[in-house]
């Protein structure tokens, strides 16, 4: 059995949960991510995209460019 590192500075509220609709939600969601910086978001962001997609999201993205001629202009 593995052992876990105690923290004592984690300290969890069990006596408060807060339940709203999903549209209230969506306005806090939008409020605390408008009083962010632009650096902050981006942060987030990437944050967000390396929990996703893992050790890919260490790569670039690809760029792909194709050009397709059109039947009706010749």
């Amino acid at each position: 059995m593995k052992k876990t590192k105690r923290r004592d500075n984690v300290h969890l509220r069990r006596g408060s949960i807060s339940l709203g609709t999903f549209k209230d939600m969506d306005a806090q969601d939008k409020a605390y991510w408008a009083m962010q910086t632009p650096q902050a978001r981006l942060r987030a962001m990437e944050l967000m995209r390396r929990i996703n997609y893992g050790k890919a999201a260490a790569g670039r993205l690809q760029r792909l460019l194709e050009i397709v001629q059109s039947k009706t202009h010749k």
